[in-house]
């Protein structure tokens, strides 16, 4: 299914467009269709999507797409539009290996890739994310994720919700989890909690990590996180990482991280 330049009048798919629909496998949109509706494409048999030019993807808009493999929807080049992927957008997809963030966006709904269970690569694009949060359970129980390379020293995530990263079963496949280096820097998340404000207004939830039983290694935010005033690590940030071994509190040398508090339940 193509919506081609010849149509530019059309610049959405509309709520529940296509859900259901078993006939229309690959999806390929010009840059002037901007938004993709909340259930668009729920439950049906798509197996691509390519659609450069979005600026939203509404809740629940491929949940349940049980042949979806490839999304693309970065801008040509280091340029996208991208702002919001709504909540459980992408969940229950078990086909989908991997995604790539566009640098333009601004949230990651709750749950939007939760229970993708083949998801073993997260790569954030270089340059951005100066202003996005991540919401609770975005990439719960997704068991295959490995990597989430969080693109470069540029980029700043906002906050991290509660059981973003976490799984429910108590294993997976990650060893090692970075925290982006910027999250302590700005932003809150939608139910913050006071405690867990960062300096500047960062955020991180609860139970970020829980469940990670194959987890060995932990590095925590290294833009002066802790080290000037004081944070509390979220509680349940590691409950039934029975494998944890390491957890690194970055210093450079005129720092420490001495202003870190800890919980009754890590």
């Amino acid at each position: 299914f193509v919506v081609g330049k010849m149509t530019p009048s059309i610049v959405a798919i509309a709520d529940n467009a296509f859900k259901d629909v078993r006939n229309v496998e690959k999806l390929t949109l010009p840059e002037n269709v901007k938004y993709i509706g909340d259930n668009a494409f729920e439950d049906s048999f798509i197996t691509s999507l390519t659609a450069r030019g979005l600026v939203g993807i509404g809740n629940g808009a491929f949940r349940g797409c049980n042949y979806l493999k490839e999304v693309v929807v970065r801008g040509s080049g280091t340029s996208s539009t991208l702002l919001r992927i709504g909540a459980e957008a992408f969940r229950n997809n078990p086909e989908l290996t991997a995604f790539e963030v566009p640098g333009s966006l601004l949230e990651i709904g709750a749950g939007a890739f939760s229970n993708c269970r083949t998801l073993a690569t997260l790569t954030f694009q270089p340059g951005g994310h100066s202003d996005c949060d991540i919401r609770k359970f975005a990439f719960h129980d997704c068991g295959a994720l490995t990597n989430v390379d969080w693109g470069d020293g540029t980029n700043n995530i906002k906050s991290i919700g509660t059981a973003a990263f976490a799984m429910s079963s108590g294993i997976g496949n990650m060893t090692e989890f970075h925290f982006p280096q910027g999250v302590a820097n700005a932003g809150t998340d939608a139910n913050p909690t006071p405690g867990y404000l960062k300096p500047g207004g960062g955020f991180l939830g609860d139970y970020i990590l829980a469940g990670r039983g194959t987890l060995e290694k932990v590095y925590m935010p290294s833009s002066s996180w802790g080290r000037a005033q004081k944070v509390t690590l979220p509680e349940g940030t590691f409950i039934n990482c029975y494998n944890l071994g390491y957890v690194e509190f970055t210093d450079d040398g005129r720092f420490s991280c001495g202003y870190v508090e800890f919980g009754d339940r890590l």
